[in-house]
C-alpha cells in the first residue's frame, strides 16, 4: 500500500497544477483504490474461501498450496 501511495503522489506531481491531466490522474488513482479495496475485500472476507485464516499481521498472506496429488501434504507459500 505504501508503494502505491508513493507512486500515486509521483504521478500526480508530474502533471501541471489545476490542469485536466491532473484531474484525470486523481480520478484514475481514486478508482484504482476502489478497485483494489474491492478485490481485497472480495478475496479475503468471504468465509467460503477462508483467506482471512492465511493473513499475517503485516498484511501479507501465507497460502497453503497442494504440491501435487489430491492427498499430498500442503506446502506454505508466503505472498507479499
Amino acid at each position: 500500500m505504501e508503494k502505491f501511495e508513493i507512486a500515486a503522489r509521483e504521478l500526480e506531481d508530474m502533471a501541471p497544477h489545476f490542469s485536466q491531466l491532473k484531474e484525470d490522474i486523481l480520478k484514475i488513482v481514486k478508482w484504482c483504490r476502489y478497485y483494489v479495496t474491492a478485490c481485497l475485500y472480495w478475496t479475503l472476507e468471504p468465509r467460503r474461501y477462508g483467506m482471512m485464516k492465511c493473513a499475517n499481521n503485516d498484511g501479507t498472506l501465507s497460502l497453503p498450496l497442494r504440491s501435487g496429488g489430491l492427498y499430498d501434504d500442503y506446502e506454505i507459500i508466503d505472498c507479499v
